[in-house]
Formats: C-alpha cells, sequence, structure tokens
C-alpha cells in the first residue's frame, strides 16, 4: 500500500535532501472548523454519559473553549496522506497552479517505523524504572537509546484514517469519552478536565466532514515535548515537527498535470541522481490533462 503527499516543489526537495516529514502543530492546522466540531461532539458525548460528577459543573460550551485553548498549548502534530494515486481534487487543492508534485510513501515502512518507536517507548520506560532502581542500564537498553535519539521528543504518535461518515465520527467520539470517563473514575478524583484529556485530541483530528471523503485521508499524528521548528505562512509564524524517515520510506515522486511536465521530470531526474541515495527512487506522471 502507498500514501502520497501532494506538495509543492520546495516541500519535495525539503523530504528528499533530509529525510523527514515536517508535521504541522494542530492548533494552525487549516482545518480548525473540523477539528473544533470533533471537540465538540466528543464534549457533548462526554458530558451525555453521566460524566457531570467529574466535570466540576462545566457546560459543554465552556469545556470545548478549554480543549480548543489546550490545543494551542499541547504539542500535538500532524502530516496529512491522501490513499489515491493522482487525484484531480489533490492536485488542484494541495498543489500550485503552475503544477506540484506527489510524494508517494511506502505505507508499511512508515507503519513498522511506528510500531518500533512505539515499543521502544515502552521499553525505555521500563529501563528507566530499572535505573531508578539499579543505577545501570543493560546493553539491550542502550540500543534503543540510540535508536531513539532521533525520536527522543515522542511521548506517542500513530497513524490513522480519517472518519467521514457520520456514524464512524459518533463511534470516536464515543470511544473518546468512555475511555476518559473510565480514566477519571479509576482516579476517583474531581482534578481539572484538562489534565487527563491530552490524548483525546487525537479523536478530533481525526473527524472530517463528508464533501471530502473523496481524499481517503490518512494522519500522522505525534505528541512531542517541545515545539522547537517554525515556519512562516500567511503572515503566521506556525509551529512543526521534523519526523526522520528511512530512506526506504519514499517510493516514487509524482509529477502533476503541468504545460512543461517533460522539462520537470527532466529537472527532478537530474536532481535524485545528485542525491546518490542507496534506495532508486522512481519517477511517475500524472495522466490527467492539462487544463487552462
Amino acid at each position: 500500500m502507498s500514501l502520497y503527499h501532494y506538495t509543492d516543489i520546495n516541500a519535495v526537495k525539503s523530504i528528499l535532501e533530509n529525510k523527514e516529514l515536517w508535521l504541522t502543530h494542530i492548533g494552525y492546522m487549516n482545518d480548525d472548523e473540523e477539528f473544533i466540531s470533533g471537540l465538540e461532539r466528543i464534549a457533548d458525548k462526554a458530558i451525555g454519559q453521566s460524566a457531570s460528577e467529574y466535570l466540576g459543573g462545566q457546560s459543554k460550551e465552556e469545556l470545548v473553549n478549554q480543549l480548543i485553548e489546550q490545543a494551542q498549548d499541547e504539542n500535538i502534530f500532524v502530516c496529512s496522506f491522501c490513499q489515491k494515486a493522482d487525484l484531480l481534487s489533490q492536485w488542484r487543492g494541495y498543489t500550485p497552479n503552475n503544477g506540484g508534485y506527489a510524494v508517494e510513501f511506502d505505507e508499511a515502512v512508515i507503519s513498522d517505523l511506528i510500531d518500533e518507536i512505539s515499543q521502544s517507548l515502552n521499553a525505555l520506560s521500563l529501563s528507566a524504572e530499572k535505573m531508578a532502581r539499579d543505577d545501570e542500564i543493560d546493553t539491550k537498553s542502550r540500543d534503543e537509546l540510540i535508536f531513539m535519539d532521533k525520536y527522543i521528543e515522542i511521548s506517542f504518535l500513530k497513524l490513522d484514517s480519517c472518519a467521514y461518515e457520520e456514524a464512524d465520527k459518533e463511534a470516536l467520539a464515543i470511544g473518546a469519552a468512555k475511555e476518559w470517563i473510565s480514566m477519571k473514575r479509576r482516579e476517583n478524583c474531581k482534578t481539572d478536565f484538562m489534565n487527563t484529556y491530552k490524548s483525546y485530541l487525537f479523536s478530533s483530528c481525526m473527524m472530517k466532514n463528508k464533501g471530502f471523503s473523496e481524499e481517503k485521508e490518512k494522519r500522522l499524528m505525534v505528541r512531542t515535548s517541545a515545539a522547537e521548528h517554525h515556519r512562516c505562512r500567511d503572515g503566521i509564524f506556525v509551529p512543526y515537527f521534523k519526523f526522520k524517515l528511512p530512506d526506504s520510506a519514499i517510493k516514487n515522486i509524482w509529477v502533476g498535470p503541468s504545460r512543461y511536465q517533460d522539462l520537470k521530470v527532466k529537472g527532478l531526474s537530474s536532481f535524485l541522481k545528485s542525491l546518490k541515495q542507496d534506495n532508486p527512487i522512481g519517477i511517475k506522471k500524472s495522466v490527467i490533462p492539462l487544463r487552462t
């Protein structure tokens, strides 16, 4: 299976040269209305599931406003992929008018990396406990530390499909609310909702308007300890996270519809050769006719 990231030439150049993706902070995404709608849906389910005893008398509106504020402060970053190749709506919506590109990723490679990072996070947690007891670390744990050096800021990550159908969004919201309520009951306390609701921001990121279902979007979501990088967009400093990729993660680069498509293929081929990569990356051309 493949995942496609439609973008411009500068992003493609950065991805290829640095072997990394730039994930955007959830508080600065261009579909914030959908994100807020997801928060409202989850808050509504939490209140409706006899959770009022844990909310300290907060109304739905108050709860959602708190969650929106938290989204600005919580370091959760997102990168979007499409599951379809050479999709006209993606070329139109996410690439420049003079012709864009799409990076084709190997989903299996990214999924395996996520599993490896998650396992290492668990292993490091156990190693930390062991070091606290024994003041030593074994060889396996040391290997985990070496691997995690590139991902040390990550505390949670997942790759998942977006929900478009009403039933799927309802199920996602109900599941998130149930999980939170169960956690609060186990804690048997009335601490601020915000202290334990952070992970549920992931669920609100997955809810999309049905009108975009053609995109079949998947999202890579990462929670980190800090937002150290920023780029400028429309006069705003936008926080982003650099997610390192293995060389084998990129399969092909697609050249979108363009009047100069053949010349772009020629230039891209020259650029790929200059990188001298161990894993060859292919070039594919969009078959969609250009209309001006």
